[in-house]
């Protein structure tokens, strides 16, 4: 799949979304104007002598009734909206940012991160991304490499501990290039860092 079906993958997800929200049903509209009727009635009447506000508690609750179903639909349809994002991602964007090559970049500088935040972790502002689903441990670290000069990151990343001590330590990711829109940006994902077997975490500065 190419960048350019993505778009268009996404601008079908963008009219889907747009038909959803204008196939909003009669009854909802007539809900509404029911509303808006009994208000301005309710204030007309108020305006009359001996007015009598018996009748206002059986209004109140058709209101409360009238307002809670329109919640609960438009409730309803924030979570299809939902379900249709979130199987864009999963089904055509993700296996997409699978399909990227692979980039391999020099790690200069590296310590761990003990007190980094567990929110950071996955599509975060530092545009470093997860695709995967299944949990996988990470570390919490800031690492520079080189890369179009001298980037640093700070997140959880997972790390593999299985070099020898003659191979300097690398990370390797897939490089989104421009943002897709519905929260995936452009930036790195499926960040991995490799290390030696013996590196020690204490000993790095």
């Amino acid at each position: 799949m190419t960048i350019q079906e993505i778009i268009e993958s996404k601008i079908n997800l963008q009219d889907e979304l747009h038909a959803q929200l204008m196939s909003i049903p009669w009854w909802i509209w007539l809900m509404l104007s029911l509303s808006l009727v009994s208000l301005l009635l309710t204030f007309l009447i108020r305006k009359i002598d001996r007015y009598e506000d018996y009748w206002l508690a059986p209004l109140i609750i058709g209101l409360c009734f009238i307002f809670g179903s329109i919640y609960f639909y438009i409730h309803n349809l924030d979570s299809k909206t939902d379900l249709l994002i979130a199987t864009w991602r999963n089904d055509i964007v993700n296996p997409f940012i699978e399909s990227l090559p692979i980039e391999k970049k020099e790690i200069i500088y590296i310590k761990i991160d003990t007190e980094l935040s567990h929110e950071i972790e996955g599509e975060s502002i530092w545009g470093i991304g997860y695709t995967k689903s299944t949990p996988v441990e990470r570390t919490p670290l800031t690492v520079s490499f080189k890369d179009q000069g001298i980037v640093t990151k700070t997140n959880w990343f997972e790390t593999h501990m299985e070099l020898t001590e003659e191979e300097k330590p690398f990370i390797e990711f897939q490089r989104l290039k421009r943002n897709l829109g519905y929260g995936v940006n452009a930036g790195y994902y499926n960040v991995k860092v490799y290390l030696p077997r013996s590196y020690q975490f204490t000993e790095i500065k």
